[in-house]
């Protein structure tokens, strides 16, 4: 047997799924990605196949990895999964899911239910027992969805987890759940205790045994079986499982965000903003999660549009269905085509709620809108339009978090997104703070890799992923400050646009 001296850090993300093999001293030998899509069968709806996406491409990217490195198995001291959060999946008796995931807030199917658990338990008495207000981004109204529109499957529901549950499920035979991703779904946790609230399961037409125990994240919770899932893996029978947690709390961890105050930005499909505080803070506008760490707190919000309206723009308008190093191209040529517009697009305003919308609103029934179209505008200015909406959705996240007295001078920012310096430098513009971005961005599947690592004791405690990452190179985003007076007018105009066509939007949805 070989000495336990390497760590396995799988994400699962809404799109992609990437890996890498890290060594106790936090190098990493060896990455893969694989990529896959998010279902939309009906207006609202995202899906994914916990089998064949999730399972199948951890175990894809698992085997690759060892094979790709060349470390024998038998010398990995663990492995840990982080994965796209909230998300609701019903299991059987026998382990086996019952039908396709349904995700996060991206995903607004239960609007009703959501409305009737606010009736039901009152806003605030919710938010209250939970630390988060009832949104799309709650698990009770998708679980409530699935009780009332698929009621024989609800009866042969045994359990209701999340990606990362499924994926330890699949390793371990243990059901279980972060602290992370159990806080950021609402109730039925109880914020005060770390537990589940057995009266309001009741309510929701739940047992407590059909949620899984919660656990921290970097807890070992069982290990690798023997048979079929040693095979697909790669790994060895026995190998140390730790719990995992949600994509964004990898994320954070591999940026070295450890301590009170620090912001990030992740620019992606979609767009999360976070600061790290002292206390649990609750918001109607916000999102409330608790942190991996002692006495730590995670405040933020997520757009649920970001740079899949880039994509949506790329293949709708210009023709481009295409990936890889073309797409690469069409994006630095839109990207400089909109560098060439004027802030505020010569009047055209958009609102980007292709998806609806999530922080610091509650609504999928928002949708996007070009406001002010003109005959000399052209694609790159609607274009660019796109990028000042991401820049104003930002601002309205970043607004809610200054007005509950958290003062944010600077984010680190990472995400694919990052390579877009246009967009950057717009939204430095409009929100008037300075972006560190990191250059050599490690990534979630990192960050799972040292919680991995300090689950199985190759590292004393979360201070050492100072060491770990080193000092990160960076890069300051460069902004011309005079631009906000021009966008603090324009951004009025963009609250006003919204508030004044909500009606409008939700009535346009309603046609089929």
């Amino acid at each position: 047997m070989g000495k336990k001296q390497y760590v396995i850090g799988i994400d699962i993300g809404t799109t992609t799924t990437k890996g890498c093999v890290v060594t106790a001293e936090g190098t990493m030998l060896s990455q893969f990605t694989c990529e896959h899509g998010v279902e939309r069968p009906y207006d609202g709806w995202a899906e994914q196949d916990a089998e064949s996406v999730w399972w199948l491409e951890f175990c894809k990217v698992c085997s690759t990895l060892l094979l790709d490195s060349g470390i024998d198995p038998s010398e990995i001291a663990g492995i840990g999964c982080s994965a796209l959060y909230p998300v609701v999946l019903p299991m059987d008796a026998y382990g086996r899911p019952l039908r396709k995931a349904i995700l996060y807030g991206i995903d607004s199917r239960a609007v009703d239910e959501l409305e009737g658990l606010k009736k039901t338990f009152g806003i605030e008495r919710a938010a209250q027992a939970s630390g988060n207000y009832l949104s799309t981004q709650s698990i009770a109204p998708k679980i409530v969805w699935i009780r009332k529109q698929e009621p024989e499957l609800f009866e042969r529901a045994s359990k209701f987890i999340g990606a990362n549950s499924y994926i330890v499920h699949k390793l371990t035979g243990k059901y279980a759940v972060d602290t992370g991703t159990a806080s950021i779904g609402g109730i039925p946790y109880d914020v005060a205790t770390g537990t589940w609230n057995e009266d309001v399961c009741k309510q929701i037409g739940i047992g407590l045994t059909q949620l899984p125990s919660i656990v921290s994240p970097s807890q070992i919770v069982g290990v690798v079986q023997e048979g079929e899932v040693s095979e697909l893996t790669g790994l060895i029978p026995g190998t140390p499982v730790i719990m995992g947690t949600g994509d964004f709390i990898a994320e954070m961890m591999s940026m070295g965000a450890i301590r009170a105050n620090q912001a990030v930005l992740t620019y992606g499909t979609t767009i999360g903003f976070a600061i790290l505080t002292n206390k649990p803070v609750m918001s109607e506008s916000l999102i409330y999660v608790k942190a991996p760490f002692e006495n730590l707190h995670i405040l933020g919000g997520g757009l649920a549009n970001g740079a899949s309206l880039l994509k949506w723009f790329k293949e709708e308008l210009c023709g481009e269905n295409v990936g890889g190093e073309k797409a690469k191209l069409i994006y630095d040529l839109l990207d400089e085509q909109a560098d060439t517009i004027v802030p505020g697009c010569e009047g055209l305003l958009a609102l980007p709620y292709f998806s609806g919308e999530r922080n610091p609103f509650t609504d999928p029934g928002a949708s996007g809108m070009l406001i002010g179209l003109t005959l000399r505008h052209t694609k790159s200015h609607m274009y660019r339009a796109l990028y000042e909406a991401i820049g104003f959705s930002i601002r309205s996240v970043l607004d809610v978090v200054k007005g509950k007295g958290f003062p944010v001078d600077e984010i680190l920012s990472v995400g694919g997104a990052t390579k877009n310096k246009t967009l950057l430098r717009i939204v430095s513009e409009i929100t008037g703070i300075r972006q560190r971005i990191i250059k050599n961005q490690l990534g979630a599947h990192y960050g799972i890799a040292f919680m991995t690592a300090c689950g199985t004791g190759l590292v004393k405690d979360a201070c050492a992923i100072d060491t770990w990452i080193g000092e990160l190179s960076t890069e300051i985003v460069n902004f011309d400050k005079s631009n906000k007076r021009i966008y603090n007018s324009i951004y009025e105009k963009y609250i006003v646009a919204y508030q004044k066509n909500a009606d409008l939007m939700h009535a346009l949805k309603a046609i089929h």
